[in-house]
């Protein structure tokens, strides 16, 4: 009976002891415990020399953000993390951000029957900056009557295009669109607001019986 129950424990911890080292073997295997690979130098190569770079490293990455730059090399790799040079596991994801391949889109906001003036702060302020002008007839002067491209092909709103896309708006009249400055708008709209102000002060009417303040008054009649 005593040798039963000492065979017993005997096997359960034997079973114990064997399902530890079981355990503790399958998780150094599965998180690579000791193993390590440094991040080659990625900055300034292009996306494809650089995951080439990653995977024969047997590292995995993934790109996390963009920028455009004129002067930059389109789809070179900006910065990676965790950075060049670091000891990281087997695996491990590499975050990258590179340089756009081309400037980015925004869509075209609706500028027809606008003032000139207020068609082209609106485009500059969204960041258009290569625009000219054509003049077309129209019934009013000074109007904007939409947008094309440089080859005369309309523009829609909402069309999503390139801040560098050269555009031409069509004003009625005269107009030269290119001689206005974003700067002289907003003084512009400021000098008119001030007027407004001072012209609206200036056509308060009086009541009638009302007297100014700053009329003399009439001195009463003396009796004696």
């Amino acid at each position: 009976m005593k040798k039963s129950i000492t065979l017993n424990l005997l096997m359960m911890l034997l079973v114990g002891i064997s399902g530890f080292v079981v355990i503790a073997w399958g998780l150094d295997f599965y998180t690579k415990h000791g193993e390590s690979v440094v991040i080659p130098e990625l900055r300034g190569k292009l996306l494809p020399e650089g995951i080439t770079m990653l995977e024969d490293a047997d590292l995995r990455y993934e790109v996390v953000d963009s920028i455009y730059d004129k002067k930059a090399v389109p789809g070179s790799i900006i910065e990676a993390y965790p950075s060049p040079g670091a000891r990281v596991k087997p695996q491990r994801i590499i975050f990258l951000k590179v340089y756009a391949m081309a400037p980015p889109r925004i869509p075209v906001p609706h500028v027809k029957d606008m003032s000139a003036r207020q068609a082209l702060a609106l485009l500059r302020g969204l960041g258009f900056a290569n625009i000219k002008e054509r003049s077309v007839s129209g019934e009013y002067v000074g109007l904007c009557q939409g947008l094309t491209y440089a080859d005369g092909k309309p523009i829609k709103v909402g069309d999503m295009i390139s801040k560098e896309t050269p555009i031409v708006i069509l004003i009625t009249g005269q107009i030269q669109v290119d001689s206005i400055r974003l700067d002289d708008l907003l003084a512009e709209d400021s000098l008119a607001s001030v007027s407004s102000a001072i012209t609206a002060g200036d056509s308060t009417t009086r009541k009638k019986g009302d007297v100014p303040v700053d009329e003399p008054q009439p001195e009463p009649e003396q009796f004696w």
